[in-house]
């Protein structure tokens, strides 16, 4: 499922993000030490080989709802983008607002490093137990709206999903927008 929003392509697919080839950057969601040793950040550690992971103790870490880029190792994609994503709080604090800048910050650090084309899972719905209505629409609004205010912007967003579920409900989002 693609849809062209202002000349950029948004799209979902179902699949594995590790077996996707073909994309400039995948990105990752993980905790402030952005390294998680569950789900889709395990499975791209796994994929990348061990730079990765020094690489990503050589960044320090970040705060949550900002990202970091990397290369990408033995991936088949020349950077790997990590996200410090908020765990669901039931909408109390600024959860929304930090997985929304996480999606920003990889807007902008894909934009800053001539990536055109970025593959990402859907932020915040495993381990962290985001609801897949909140995670859908905050990934949604945040990657229009940097489209809307950026000139500079890679020229195809692709959520990688692994499961019916997820899949239908950003395949719902994407036909939405």
């Amino acid at each position: 499922m693609e849809r062209t929003y202002k000349g950029t392509v948004i799209g979902a697919v179902k699949g594995d993000i590790t077996k996707l080839e073909g994309m400039d950057a995948w990105v990752l969601g993980a905790d402030t030490s952005l390294y998680l040793d569950s789900g889709v950040c395990k499975a791209v550690h796994r994929t990348a080989g061990e730079g990765l992971l020094e690489a990503v103790k050589a960044l320090g870490g970040c705060e949550l709802g900002d990202a970091r880029i990397t290369p990408a190792f033995d991936a088949p994609c020349r950077s790997i983008i990590h996200a410090a994503v908020p765990r669901w709080d039931d909408g109390k604090a600024d959860a929304k607002d930090l997985l929304f800048s996480c999606y920003t910050k990889i807007c902008s650090l894909a934009a800053g490093n001539d990536i055109d084309t970025v593959a990402m899972p859907s932020l915040g719905t495993g381990v962290y137990a985001w609801p897949l209505d909140v995670a859908v629409s905050t990934g949604m609004s945040a990657i229009t709206g940097y489209i809307d205010t950026h000139d500079k912007k890679p020229s195809r967003f692709m959520w990688v999903l692994f499961d019916d579920e997820t899949f239908r409900a950003y395949e719902e989002g994407i036909k939405a927008f």
